[in-house]
């Protein structure tokens, strides 16, 4: 039997079926957040720079390749892989504008609260960015394991879509997105700057983020670039609430988890000093994390509540069995799983 035209009459409907609800929940996040960020940029007259129309087409371009697996029926790892590449392209491009639009409000900052509730828990964060800047072998390690966070993000979505783990890639997406808003809200409320420039250790000239931090509090940056994006929020530590869910990731592969945890404790080690966090940052995002896995956990789980239907649809529909190809499964359902049909 030929194949039915790809025509928008079939293929809209076919979209609107095939995303699961939580597919179809994360994309409504997406457009909600979006929205804010637009009705804020316009009105605080801010505009888009270099970068976002690329990595928007970019995110349009694997949305494409994810519905093309998904109309042909094909290979459902690299269609899984495409749309969470998608989602994750489009989660950083509507969060990357709220961090800048929630630092221009130039709230009163907070450094010297957070010294203060440092040394209280005794730490004294001076001598400890002295120490390891003072050994160019553990600044250098510490450096590396800081500069791959991103790589590793990448290796864990493959690793995750090839090990037929998607779950885990929506788990790591929604905590991401909970504790990115977690993230940019403690920046708005309770800005700081950097521990060094507080400290005396260096200069604003000598940190873009600074750079771009000060701008936009005094209201001179009004473009925002991807390609000279920088982290700005002291606390919590986004960095710290990704290499936390990382390591989180790999928690039934026990080798696996055992070498993100020795990776991830390196890169939190290195947050202490590269863009200035300081213990009660890494406390915070650990609350971060806690925070938004409970949001997510206390959120109906549509997707194990679909599958559980279909399950039983299957065991008390023979038609559906019947209609299974000799290879064991239905025409685009491996295995004679008609779940994994839809879009995660």
């Amino acid at each position: 039997m030929a194949d039915q035209p790809f025509s928008a009459a079939i293929v809209t409907p076919r979209i609107a079926a095939g995303l699961s609800p939580n597919a179809r929940a994360k994309w409504l996040f997406v457009a909600a957040i979006g929205t804010l960020d637009w009705v804020w940029m316009n009105a605080a007259g801010f505009r888009f720079g270099d970068g976002f129309l690329a990595c928007a087409a970019a995110a349009c371009a694997l949305a494409a390749i994810a519905l093309v697996y998904f109309y042909t029926e094909r290979d459902e790892r690299i269609r899984d892989f495409a749309h969470f590449g998608a989602q994750f392209l489009a989660l950083s491009l509507v969060m990357i504008p709220l961090e800048y639009l929630a630092v221009s409000t130039n709230a009163p900052l907070a450094d010297g609260g957070f010294v203060a509730l440092d040394q209280a828990m005794g730490l004294d964060w001076v001598a400890w960015a002295q120490w390891v800047s003072a050994h160019s072998l553990i600044h250098s390690a510490l450096g590396a394991a800081y500069a791959l966070i991103w790589l590793q993000t990448i290796l864990t979505l493959v690793f995750n879509v090839h090990a037929r783990a998607s779950q885990r890639n929506s788990e790591l997406w929604w905590v991401i997105a909970f504790s990115s808003l977690l993230t940019i809200a403690g920046g708005a409320v309770l800005p700081a700057s950097n521990p060094w420039i507080y400290n005396g250790l260096a200069a604003v000239d000598d940190f873009q983020h600074a750079q771009q931090f000060a701008a936009l509090r005094a209201g001179t940056m009004h473009v925002l670039g991807l390609y000279n994006t920088e982290g700005l929020i002291q606390l919590p530590s986004f960095h710290t609430v990704l290499a936390i869910m990382l390591a989180y990731n790999f928690r039934d592969h026990r080798w696996l988890f055992a070498a993100a945890v020795v990776l991830e404790a390196r890169e939190g080690a290195r947050s202490a000093i590269a863009g200035g966090p300081r213990r009660s940052r890494i406390r915070a995002a650990c609350r971060a994390v806690v925070a938004a896995e409970h949001r997510r956990r206390s959120e109906p789980q549509p997707a194990a509540q679909a599958r559980d239907a279909v399950r039983g649809t299957v065991a008390t529909t023979p038609r559906i069995v019947a209609g299974a190809s000799s290879a064991g499964g239905i025409r685009g359902c491996p295995l004679g799983r008609p779940d994994l049909a839809r879009i995660a």
